[in-house]
């Protein structure tokens, strides 16, 4: 994902909520040009990497959702990549909004990766499920909409992870 955004010439954030992530992504891919925002580094550290980020040679930036998520202006990328999400509704919405600014002049592209059968869906439809009811109570959705897209799977998805009937049958 990361060479076809490079080859249209565009940049990315790649968004994890780990910090360990963020440092191996940064290592692996220093070739094509990275920076890395955490919360284990100093300000100014942070302060240089988004510095050297609006520069043309740095192409990917690698960062925690909790250390970059307010009040930072990421327009040179127009792609955010989330290798992973937490629970997080407002995490997920600020630290896409990177990228979405007056000032951005290209189309945004937010891209999750969900492998199937894990956590992953779980919190993907948890998000979503949140994001519906927030959109609802801002009055951004009437009930009837948000009554159409309400979904409440989540339960079952963890119980399919857990395999929880399989679990229940064994201590019987």
């Amino acid at each position: 994902m990361i060479n076809s955004i490079l080859a249209k010439e565009e940049k990315c954030i790649v968004w994890t909520s780990f910090i360990e992530n963020v440092d191996y992504f940064n290592r692996s891919y220093s070739q094509i040009g990275t920076v890395k925002i955490h919360g284990g580094m100093k300000i100014t550290e942070r302060n240089r990497s988004v510095e050297k980020f609006r520069l043309p040679e740095y192409k990917v930036l690698f960062a925690t959702p909790a250390s970059a998520k307010e009040g930072l202006t990421l327009t040179e990328a127009n792609h955010v990549i989330f290798y992973d999400r937490g629970f997080s509704l407002d995490d997920y919405l600020q630290a896409q909004d990177r990228i979405h600014r007056i000032s951005q002049t290209k189309t945004c592209y937010v891209h999750n990766i969900i492998a199937r059968e894990t956590i992953d869906e779980w919190i993907d439809v948890l998000l979503k499920a949140k994001q519906n009811a927030a959109s609802l109570v801002q009055g951004d959705m009437s009930l009837e909409e948000y009554k159409l897209k309400a979904d409440y799977s989540f339960g079952d998805i963890v119980k399919e992870i857990l395999n929880i009937q399989d679990c229940q049958e064994e201590l019987l």
